[in-house]
C-alpha cells in the first residue's frame, strides 16, 4: 500500500486496470493480498468470497473489524466537515495531513485504510484537469535542501535570506542579534532600509525562490510549465507575498532554520505532499504568509471537491465493507444456530432409540414385550 515513493505507479496509475485481489483464507489474508492499486471495492470482494467456515475460525477478528470499521467512519465523518468548513485549499489538504497522521499512526485495518484513500486522493489531484501526478518523497527532500540553501544565500550583501526575513519579523531582535555578529547598526539599517539595496535583494530572492519552485514542480511533471500544477498552488501565497516585499514567511525557527523550508516530515507514511498544506497552514496562522487571491477557480473547485465528493464516496465504500463484514458474521452466528439446533433436535429424538439398543445388547426386553 505504498503510494508516494514510487513515481512511475502514480504517473501510469490513473490509466492502469487495477488487479483483483488474490484468493484469501483469512481476514489478514485479504490485507496482504492487495494490489498498489486495489481500492476498498476490491477488499470488500475479497471479504465477499471468504469461505463460510473462516467466520467460524475468525469471529473474534470478525468482530475488530467491525469495531474498527465504525470507528474509521466516525473519523472520516468528522474530517469531512473540517475539509468542507476549510475555505483555503491549502487548508482542505492540513486537515487531509492530519487525517493521515491519525490514522496511519493505528495498527492493522485502520493503516489499511488510509493506504487505500491515499491512492484515491492521489488519483483524484491526478485527475483534476490535465492528469497531473503528484510528488514524491525523493522530490520533498530535494525542495527542502533547495529551499535550505536559498535561505543562506545572500546575494552580494552582507546577510542571509535568513536574516532579511527576520529583521523584516522581528527587526530589533535581529538587531541585536547581528550586533553581536560584529555588525554595526548603521550597516544593518544601510542594507536592510535602504530602498535601493532592498530591491535589489528581494529582486534576486524573487529570482531565486522561483527556480526552485519551478524546478521541483518539473521534478515530479515534466510537461509543467512555470509553478502550474495543482501543487503549484502551494506556492501562490509566497509568490503573492514576494511581489508585496513581504518574506516573513522565510524567518527562522527556534532551531535557526527557515519556517518555510519545512516540506518533508519523514513521519508520514501516506500522502507525504499534503505536508505542503500543513506548512502553508500553519504560516498563516502565525501571520507570516497571507493566504493566495490569485488561485484559479478551477484549482479551488478540485480541491472542494475533497470534502463534498471524494469523502463522502469513500465514507460510502467503507459503509458497504461493514455491511459484508456484518453480513459475514451474522452468516456464521445463522449456521451456528442451526448447527446447535440440529444436533439439540437429534439428541432429543435419538434418545430413545439409543437406550433400545442398549437394553438390547444387554440382553434385555422391555416389559410391553415381555
Amino acid at each position: 500500500m505504498k503510494v508516494q515513493d514510487d513515481k512511475a505507479l502514480m504517473e501510469e496509475g490513473a490509466s492502469r486496470p487495477r488487479q483483483s485481489c488474490r484468493k484469501a483464507s483469512g481476514l489478514e489474508d485479504t490485507l496482504a493480498s492487495l494490489g498498489p492499486q486495489d481500492g476498498i471495492e476490491e477488499l470488500r470482494n475479497a471479504v465477499s468470497s471468504l469461505p463460510r467456515w473462516s467466520a467460524f475460525r475468525e469471529a473474534a477478528k470478525y468482530g475488530e473489524w467491525s469495531l474498527q470499521l465504525k470507528r474509521v467512519i466516525e473519523i472520516f465523518a468528522e474530517y469531512k466537515n473540517k475539509v468542507n468548513a476549510a475555505r483555503d485549499p491549502m487548508e482542505k489538504v492540513a486537515i487531509i495531513s492530519d487525517l493521515e497522521q491519525e490514522l496511519a499512526d493505528s495498527s492493522g485495518l485502520s493503516q489499511t485504510v488510509i493506504g487505500l484513500f491515499a491512492v484515491e486522493v492521489e488519483s483524484h489531484v491526478r485527475n483534476c484537469g490535465h492528469h497531473f501526478p503528484v510528488p514524491s518523497t525523493d522530490n520533498l527532500i530535494e525542495l527542502q535542501d533547495k529551499l535550505g540553501e536559498l535561505s543562506k544565500s545572500t546575494f552580494g550583501t552582507p546577510f542571509t535570506v535568513l536574516d532579511w526575513a527576520d529583521y523584516q519579523h522581528k527587526p530589533r531582535a535581529t538587531l541585536i542579534r547581528l550586533q553581536g555578529a560584529g555588525f554595526s547598526e548603521e550597516e544593518v539599517k544601510k542594507h536592510m532600509e535602504e530602498a535601493a539595496s532592498r530591491d535589489m535583494f528581494l529582486s534576486q530572492l524573487s529570482e531565486g525562490f522561483t527556480k526552485v519552485v519551478y524546478e521541483f514542480c518539473a521534478s515530479f511533471s515534466p510537461t509543467t510549465t512555470g509553478h502550474k500544477t495543482m501543487m503549484g498552488v502551494a506556492f501562490n501565497g509566497f509568490f503573492e507575498a514576494l511581489d508585496k516585499g513581504e518574506i516573513q514567511w522565510f524567518c527562522s525557527d527556534v532551531f535557526g532554520k527557515s519556517q518555510c523550508a519545512r516540506v518533508y516530515d519523514k513521519r508520514k507514511k501516506y500522502l507525504g505532499w499534503t505536508n505542503l498544506g500543513s506548512l502553508v497552514t500553519e504560516l498563516v496562522q502565525k501571520k507570516l504568509l497571507e493566504e493566495p487571491k490569485e488561485t484559479p477557480t478551477s484549482a479551488l473547485r478540485c480541491y472542494k471537491k475533497l470534502g463534498i465528493v471524494l469523502i463522502p464516496n469513500f465514507m460510502e465504500k467503507l459503509t458497504m465493507l461493514l455491511a459484508t463484514v456484518d453480513a459475514k458474521v451474522a452468516e456464521a452466528e445463522f449456521m451456528k444456530t442451526k448447527a446447535i439446533a440440529a444436533a439439540v433436535s437429534l439428541f432429543i429424538t435419538g434418545t430413545p432409540i439409543v437406550v433400545k439398543l442398549i437394553y438390547r445388547a444387554s440382553g434385555f426386553e422391555e416389559e410391553d414385550a415381555a
